[in-house]
């Protein structure tokens, strides 16, 4: 608990007392006109952060892993079932959600009818004490038909693309991290003990263009001229070009301009009465390479592009005190009337 003392002092008290013109004070003889103020004393309350029944605390901190899945063109998908294992184990539909207090490694298998089966293994950080850390994990899972695609030969009336990302150390991801910091205060009165609920929107890792990627790599598609197997003295003749860069632009426009948003509620619980409370919010994302490619009569067309990827993000609450214990020590014994002890009179 903080406290922040406001002190009061005589100087403001005379100061009125001079500006009354033509008067004069009549009370007790060597009567003391010296005024007391208490301290007013506001309080800093901690405030309790729970989510999914873990408290988040000042010696422990709480990681919230989620896990969700999307097609190719980066669409979330619903019908998923998640089966989890290692650090813990279960099975879940369309999102999984852990609350961690610790470290830990899972192996997640994500499965859904006319969708090729997907596995990763995934790494939690340690939690950081007083902060809950949203951390967010995309599967992408395929067709049966573009896996099919992928594993066959291609004629001239099949088209395949494919987005292919540059994968990264975790060491290499940290280094490359950008924050964007966002606060958000909301006043109101809220009593010591005082729980409530709060709905928090935190995004997905699923990989994203902006405006500035998107541009770069449809120019990059306008600048091809022709296959990258095939040599420079023959691109100018390539009559499957048109068709590639057609195929090409039209998966650039499926591919999400922002990640999907979860809703995630908390309850905040006030040690001590508060006037607002205030959302500190850190969205940590990087930005990595893709190559974009169509393969056209076994002939391979690609780019290469950026896109951006929400790495984590991380919440934490502090809370305004209410004012108390404000007031006067009347003076002389007379009491608070303020015609007590005489009064005024004119000249």
């Amino acid at each position: 608990m903080k406290n922040v003392k406001f002190l009061g002092g005589l100087s403001a008290i005379a100061f009125a007392a001079m500006s009354v013109v033509g008067l004069t004070l009549t009370s007790c003889e060597e009567e003391d006109l010296t005024v007391a103020d208490t301290n007013i004393t506001v309080t800093t309350p901690d405030v309790q952060v729970t989510v999914e029944g873990t408290e988040v605390t000042e010696t422990q901190g709480v990681v919230y892993l989620t896990i969700t899945a999307v097609s190719t063109s980066g669409v979330q998908l619903t019908g998923v079932t998640f089966t989890v294992s290692g650090s813990a184990s279960g099975t879940y539909s369309n999102v999984v959600g852990l609350s961690l207090t610790s470290a830990g490694t899972f192996g997640v298998t994500a499965t859904k009818t006319g969708y090729v089966d997907g596995y990763v293994v995934i790494s939690t950080p340690d939690p950081v004490a007083g902060t809950l850390t949203m951390y967010p994990v995309t599967m992408v899972l395929q067709t049966e038909e573009e896996k099919a695609a992928e594993e066959g030969t291609t004629g001239s009336e099949t088209v395949e693309v494919t987005v292919e990302p540059e994968e990264l150390t975790e060491t290499e991801i940290e280094s490359i991290l950008s924050e964007t910091v966002s606060e958000e205060s909301v006043s109101g009165s809220y009593a010591e003990g005082e729980t409530i609920s709060i709905v928090v929107e935190t995004a997905d890792a699923t990989a994203y263009l902006t405006d500035d990627q998107r541009t770069a790599i449809v120019a990059a598609i306008d600048a091809l001229t022709g296959a990258t197997s095939l040599s420079a003295a023959t691109r100018a003749d390539d009559a499957n070009l048109a068709t590639a860069k057609v195929h090409l632009k039209a998966k650039v426009a499926e591919l999400p301009s922002k990640p999907n948003y979860v809703e995630k509620t908390l309850e905040l619980t006030f040690t001590e009465a508060a006037s607002s409370y205030t959302i500190t919010k850190t969205e940590k994302t990087y930005t990595r390479e893709f190559t974009l490619s169509a393969i056209v009569d076994g002939n391979t067309y690609a780019v290469k592009g950026s896109q951006t990827v929400v790495y984590d993000t991380e919440f934490e609450f502090e809370a305004e005190g209410v004012e108390s214990g404000h007031s006067h020590d009347s003076h002389d014994g007379h009491g608070t009337d303020a015609n007590a002890g005489g009064g005024t009179s004119a000249e």
